[in-house]
């Protein structure tokens, strides 16, 4: 599941394909239109620090996918049993 996060943004497969497959970065505009409709986007694990993703991209991500997976593992009913 963590690893196929859209761009470590929690969109919809459907909604992150929309944008089309471009860098992150230039996705941003994108993003920040489909976020601003959305109350349940609006959270800080969707908030991408993009200074800290540009300096230290792998390390970032990895940071982002063990949070996400945490929050997941703690907060869904079977977020135990989806994350090992």
């Amino acid at each position: 599941i963590i690893d196929n996060i859209g761009n470590y943004i929690l969109l919809c497969e459907s909604v992150n394909k929309s944008i089309s497959n471009q860098y992150i970065t230039k996705k941003l505009t994108s993003y920040n239109i489909i976020i601003a409709k959305d109350k349940i986007l609006q959270t800080d694990i969707n908030t991408v620090d993009f200074v800290k993703f540009e300096k230290d991209r792998q390390g970032y991500i990895k940071d982002r996918q063990h949070e996400i997976a945490t929050r997941i593992r703690d907060t869904l009913p079977l977020g135990k049993v989806l994350v090992i």
